[in-house]
């Protein structure tokens, strides 16, 4: 047999009041698998794609499709729904993403997708939801609840706007693994307005500013393969 070369796309643990655990999910072949301490292997919870995984308050959560799930430990580690779309949210595979986010405490959705404007042209779109774990639902938000959120394609974070001058709150910006970020480099939730991070995208600004670094910071954190990181520049 061939070297299979597997690429870890998520990572997290998973702290439960018996023990703790890691979970790693590798991609292309998808498969999810769970280790604690002392185990001799690891064990396989999932195999198919996940579109997003992230760790939240001692737990591993990720999306099958838009559905939420939680990793249950027990006996046999295994899946189970924490928040489930109620149908009225249209996911295409081709052409949307899901974005989990640990946002201060609070779990949070971002789902990127595809529309069209009144000419008729593509354009992108991103709406914003809580993962409401007693109702077991996706709520619709308009904030982040003044923070900041930096999203990739396989990772996704929230930091504190007023820590950070240049940082807007209740502003999702886009990494540098998305290509219309070139046209929409930051999207209000409260207005619904975006813009470009810098109108000179021929420019190459060094020392970055911290947009930069941190749109740089959540690529590298799903780059587990050694890429070259691509170019991009914010003023």
């Amino acid at each position: 047999m061939g070297e299979m070369s597997l690429e870890v796309y998520g990572i997290g643990l998973v702290d439960d009041a018996s023990s703790m655990a890691v979970a790693v999910y590798f991609s292309d072949p998808g498969v999810l698998v769970v280790a604690k301490p002392g185990d001799d292997a690891w064990a396989v919870v999932y195999n198919g794609t996940l579109y997003s995984t992230v760790s939240s308050a001692g737990r591993f959560y990720c999306c099958i499709g838009i559905d939420v799930m939680m990793l249950h430990m027990d006996q046999q580690p295994r899946l189970l729904m924490a928040a489930e779309n109620s149908k009225s949210i249209r996911f295409s595979q081709m052409a949307h993403s899901v974005h989990l986010v640990d946002n201060a405490g609070e779990l949070m959705l971002v789902h990127r997708l595809t529309c069209h404007d009144s000419q008729n042209n593509h354009k992108r779109k991103y709406e914003v939801y809580k993962v409401d774990l007693d109702a077991g639902a996706l709520v619709s938000a308009k904030s982040f609840d003044g923070r900041a959120v930096f999203m990739g394609r396989y990772r996704t974070i929230s930091v504190a706007a007023e820590a950070f001058p240049s940082i807007a709150a209740d502003t999702l910006y886009l990494g540098c693994d998305f290509a219309e970020r070139t046209s929409t480099g930051r999207y209000n939730l409260i207005d619904r307005s975006s813009r470009l991070i810098n109108d000179d995208s021929s420019a190459e600004m060094y020392p970055c500013s911290i947009i930069h670094c941190l749109s740089q910071c959540i690529w590298g954190m799903g780059n587990f393969n050694g890429l070259e990181h691509p170019q991009c520049n914010d003023a």
